[in-house]
């Protein structure tokens, strides 16, 4: 009972009343275990950061005594050191140890917590558990040996101080130089050190992610040293740094360095240090540090580069387009205004020449303001490559303009307004029949060629609409932008039941733009005015050489909509087993569907997958198939999983729900180990299967030039990115931790 009586000694009122509680509940244990038992050992608490102000959750862990077993509602006593921050009821969880099925409750006095156990510990056993909510002191703290968290049970009654060092860790920020001057070139260096020295104990058992942030310039580099641990650091964003803390933590390391490039405009910077969890949760400040920006006082030197800009690198051979010529020197500051600038051009004349004389092939112009002057060249109707050069100083730079001739031919083609810009459609639905209102409309793009198949970027092209008696038909056309999907704007909107015309200007390729000179027409078969079925006609005309009108047709067909789909029978399919089946759509009339009439394909759970047999491309949902001019498409179904699923096949008007079943064979089929078994596909996704270990996984992946590797657990997709850290492929590992075995997966490269 003297060490009972020393034990009490320090305790506050309240906490005496607790303890003496916990006397009187191992009063009540067998005789056999009412002896005073020894300590616990092996005495561990740990959390995952360790950083100041970050709320944890804690792990506790230590060894019974050969007679300190803790019978059902007996208890275990932790003491937090002063500093901590102890919620009034954490949440306690029993995690290793305790017999099967116990629980533990926890409540607080002030820095003891009691955790009162509903189920056992047995003598001489490792027990772990956790106690969540535990806010770490504000200031970075070593608690030394001893000093630490203590803990002592209802079967070992003698406390147990903390066996090793414990480090509560932040960081100290220093600038070099200082300051800064805000001439966008400069830079300063922060670096951050840890307060957590070496052998001053554990400082976090996982890997929190620091983040390095600015509100005034930027972080163009990456992250450098390690703070606690060795940093793999990466850059996130023009004013953002990240990078990962090395799982095992404790011991010393170079500090933390994030070098802050300098902004164009005076000011101060403020930049900040954040770790937070690797598994989510509240970021926590670390470090802290401004950084004052002057003034720039820099003045121009030569010119150290020159960049030539046309406005358009396809144009007519008689249109006048500009020219941005720009100059720095070499810190990158634009040059003087009224710097001279000697401009040719190898095909044509320039119409303006600033600070200099129009006319010819040559400008002996000057910079005008913000280190740029802009010419205009026309190419003067020659035909053919055109080549701007432009000298500043000793520098010259070039670039090059297509010029094309007038044009010879005009070519038009046709897509639905509710279809993708690479499918040409032959066929719109007749709004009475259709779901939605865009299925009638149809986008036409024409194409004006010269003599040598160049792509005419001026002019303008009218387009022509004629269909059978009785139609109604709107024509628009709208300067729409060769990379937009649908028309914007009514330049020219036009209705009509008889020829109805409409005209748009051809709309010049950008430069650099991959997409070719366009002139578009949007046009809707009016129901008010009526639909007959048949064929329609779009006629393009333009403006020729020797002044000939071009005309360029297409025709497409307006249908009724779908009213049917059916499918072929699966059958059972196999596991690892791809099943080709037929998809059948037809209209009010039983006739085949028009050619291209879109179908998607949805599958209700994840132990099938449905691939596109046009684009390779596989999943639960696949949205892009097409019928052929049968009416019918065709589908690739891939067991993955023993089970009973819904398919759902939709068009714009009709939905099919179809079961399919996945049987438990045919048996797995073993192949060497490190081999993808099937048709890897040399672009998109390919459904195969793989034997061998996780690391054979990577390799023969990473051989075959895949991005990422895919495949079903428990339902749930998981997913391996080649060549990422571990981390980014903990989940994928943590699923299969044995060998995979003629596993089906997704590649995708």
């Amino acid at each position: 009972m003297t060490s009972f009586k020393k034990f009490l000694a320090p305790l506050t009122a309240v906490a005496l009343v607790a303890v003496m509680a916990v006397s009187l509940i191992g009063q009540q244990r067998p005789a056999e275990a009412t002896a005073e038992a020894a300590q616990v050992t092996n005495l561990t608490s740990t959390a995952p950061i360790q950083a100041v102000g970050a709320v944890e959750t804690y792990t506790i862990g230590f060894t019974t005594s050969a007679d300190g077993d803790i019978a059902t509602g007996g208890t275990i006593t932790t003491t937090f050191p002063a500093g901590f921050t102890i919620p009034a009821a954490p949440t306690c969880t029993a995690a290793t140890g305790f017999s099967a099925g116990a629980t533990i409750a926890c409540a607080t006095v002030g820095q003891v917590i009691t955790a009162t156990v509903t189920g056992t510990v047995a003598d001489a056993t490792a027990v772990t558990f956790t106690i969540a909510g535990i806010t770490n002191p504000a200031t970075a703290t070593v608690f030394a040996i001893g000093a630490g968290p203590s803990v002592v049970t209802s079967g070992s009654t003698t406390s147990r101080p903390s066996l090793v060092a414990m480090t509560i860790w932040s960081t100290v920020a220093t600038k070099s130089p200082a300051s800064g001057t805000a001439d966008g070139a400069g830079s300063v260096a922060v670096t951050f050190t840890s307060t957590a020295a070496a052998n001053t104990g554990a400082a976090g058992t996982t890997s929190p992610v620091l983040t390095v942030t600015t509100d005034v310039g930027t972080i163009p580099t990456s992250l450098s040293g390690a703070l606690l641990q060795n940093i793999t650091a990466s850059l996130t964003g023009a004013t953002q740094a990240t990078a990962g803390i090395a799982a095992t933590g404790g011991g010393s390391a170079a500090p933390l360095v994030a070098t802050i490039k300098a902004p164009t405009t005076a000011g101060t910077s403020t930049v900040l240090l954040r770790a937070t969890p690797a598994n989510g949760g509240a970021a926590v400040l670390l470090g802290s540090t401004q950084i004052t920006w002057a003034a720039a006082t820099a003045i121009a030197g030569a010119a150290a580069t020159v960049t030539v800009a046309p406005a358009a690198d396809t144009v007519g051979n008689a249109t006048a387009q500009n020219t941005v010529v720009t100059a720095r020197d070499a810190a990158g500051t634009l040059v003087l205004n009224g710097t001279v600038v000697t401009a040719t051009t190898t095909n044509g004349t320039f119409t303006t020449c600033p600070g200099g004389t129009a006319g010819s092939g040559v400008c002996s112009g000057t910079i005008q303001a913000n280190g740029a002057t802009t010419f205009s060249i026309t190419g003067a109707g020659v035909s053919g490559t055109q080549t701007i050069s432009a000298t500043v100083g000793s520098v010259t730079s070039t670039a090059t303009v297509t010029l094309t001739g007038l044009a010879t031919t005009l070519e038009l083609s046709g897509r639905r307004s509710n279809s993708a810009a690479s499918f040409i459609a032959k066929t719109v639905v007749r709004s009475t029949d259709s779901s939605t209102t865009d299925q009638d409309e149809m986008i036409v793009a024409g194409i004006a060629k010269d003599a040598a198949g160049g792509v005419i970027g001026s002019g303008n092209v009218t387009f022509t609409v004629t269909g059978p008696a009785g139609h109604g038909v709107v024509v628009q056309t709208a300067n729409e932008g060769i990379s937009s999907t649908a028309i914007a704007g009514t330049a020219c909107s036009v209705s009509g039941t008889g020829t109805t015309s409409c005209t748009d200007a051809i709309e010049a390729k950008a430069a650099g733009a991959t997409t070719a000179s366009h002139a578009f027409a949007y046009i809707d078969i009016d129901s008010l005015a009526g639909e007959p079925l048949g064929t329609y006609t779009v006629t393009g005309s333009i403006s020729g050489a020797a002044g000939a009108t071009i005309y360029g047709t297409m025709t497409f067909t307006l249908v009724k909509a779908p009213a049917t789909i059916t499918m072929s029978d699966a059958g059972t399919i196999g596991l690892g087993e791809s099943k080709a089946i037929t998809i059948t759509c037809k209209d009010t009339d039983g006739a085949a569907c028009p050619s291209g009439t879109l179908i998607s394909v949805n599958v209700t759970a994840t132990n099938l997958l449905a691939q596109n047999t046009s684009t390779g491309s596989a999943g639960t949902q696949i949205t892009d198939i097409r019928t052929n001019d049968a009416g019918t498409a065709t589908v690739n179904l891939i067991g993955v999983t023993a089970g009973t699923t819904q398919i759902v096949i939709n068009t714009s008007t009709v939905t099919l729900l179809q079961s399919v079943t996945v049987g438990t064979g045919p048996a797995a089929v073993v192949t060497a180990p490190g081999a993808f078994v099937g048709t890897v596909a040399a672009t998109g996704s390919s459904i195969v299967t793989f034997t061998g270990t996780l690391a054979q996984l990577a390799a023969t992946a990473a051989e075959a030039k895949a991005i990422t590797v895919t495949a079903t657990v428990g339902g749930k997709f998981v997913t391996h990115v080649v060549g990422a850290p571990a981390f980014v492929n903990a989940d994928f590992a943590a699923a299969f931790t044995a060998n995979l075995a003629s596993q089906p997966v997704i590649l995708v490269k």
